[in-house]
């Protein structure tokens, strides 16, 4: 299991939504016909994933290959079945058609997403390379892949997606907040404060980016900065897992090491 922080990937949010792939007029007839029944079953798995994954099997043996399956795994994401999930993800990209390029690319993100989320991290950087040779550049797949590569402890190639990312889209609270983590796993601290500055910057001073400049600056010895946000974290975002583990910090700051970051949970959603 990891021992430093990371943080569930951004195109889960797509999961999340129940993602309705915005495909071509060349292949819109395939979601023209059902596109209602596709509506309703990824709706039905985000309150009912059983039964989704009931009427999603019943519409595929009526014919409706690529929404039904598409809406199973959704279902199955939902049910936390990741590898099943991912799996169906990754078999739908490969059947997609050629000219139907961008669609291929977040099918093989959500099979990297789901893969992630089953703690197959390999397995996930695997699909975020193949979308990636899809949509080269794309910041979304870029942090993606990075917070993978990360958690196996490929720091370094985990900030070249960043660097890359950021290159892309500098207003990306996230990339800087992921490249401060990465910057801190391989030593270089002053990198990962100018990094994390950044991160709390555009994100408002959330609880993630909070919590990981107060690691960065007791790494630089910086007790009383780190002390100031830890209680800025626990005052602002009381009920999250990072202001639980603020409060234990505080009792010990200065004593011991900092210990590895909390992992945040993944959505129960997907």
């Amino acid at each position: 299991m990891s021992t430093h922080i990371h943080f569930a990937p951004t195109i889960l949010a797509s999961l999340l939504a129940g993602l309705l792939f915005a495909v071509p007029a060349k292949a819109q007839v395939t979601f023209d016909q059902h596109n209602s029944d596709y509506n309703e079953c990824l709706k039905l798995a985000a309150k009912d994933p059983d039964a989704a994954i009931t009427r999603a099997k019943a519409w595929w043996e009526k014919g409706a290959n690529f929404a039904a399956r598409h809406c199973l795994g959704v279902a199955l994401a939902q049910k936390e079945q990741y590898i099943q999930a991912g799996k169906i993800f990754e078999d739908l990209a490969a059947d997609a058609m050629e000219e139907i390029l961008p669609f291929k690319a977040d099918l093989y993100g959500q099979a990297g997403q789901a893969y992630y989320l089953a703690g197959l991290n390999e397995r996930a950087i695997g699909a975020f390379d193949r979308a990636l040779a899809i949509k080269p550049g794309n910041a979304d797949l870029l942090i993606d892949r990075a917070v993978a590569r990360d958690d196996s402890g490929h720091f370094f190639e985990a900030i070249d997606d960043l660097n890359a990312a950021i290159d892309s889209d500098a207003n990306r609270p996230e990339a800087w907040l992921y490249r401060a983590a990465a910057y801190r796993h391989v030593g270089s601290f002053d990198l990962a404060l100018d990094d994390v500055n950044r991160a709390v910057s555009l994100s408002q001073r959330s609880p993630e980016a909070l919590f990981e400049r107060a690691q960065i600056r007791e790494a630089r010895k910086d007790l009383g900065g780190a002390r100031e946000d830890y209680q800025a974290l626990i005052k602002s975002a009381p009920k999250t897992i990072q202001a639980q583990e603020a409060a234990k910090r505080l009792k010990t700051l200065g004593q011991t090491p900092a210990s590895p970051a909390p992992t945040k949970a993944p959505a129960k959603k997907p």
